[in-house]
């Protein structure tokens, strides 16, 4: 938290959301793991799983299904669900798109 020294009031930072990513990453560490290794185990390839740790690309339904399953809920399903933000930004994001 942070204090305003002139009016005292104290705001509080936004807390950082962690994704499947995140997960993931902290996953391998903790459990010593290279992705060829984690690659095995839910069924992908190394290749895949660095994409997915630096956000480069996103797994199919039943591959998080799998890492959620492999992982005991240590890389939830659910993490990799896209933020959207709100509504009318997703309607800027698919009317921006068709303008192109």
């Amino acid at each position: 938290t942070m204090a305003n020294e002139r009016t005292g009031v104290t705001k509080s930072r936004p807390k950082k959301v962690e994704d499947g990513a995140d997960h993931l990453a902290k996953y391998l560490h903790d459990n010593d793991l290279s992705y060829t290794k984690f690659g095995e185990k839910v069924g992908c390839t190394k290749a895949h799983v660095c994409g997915l740790v630096n956000r480069k690309s996103k797994p199919s339904l039943e591959l998080a299904a799998r890492m959620d399953a492999r992982t005991r809920g240590k890389i939830p399903q659910k993490s990799w669900a896209a933020r959207v933000g709100t509504p009318r930004d997703l309607a800027n994001r698919v009317i921006y798109s068709y303008g192109k």
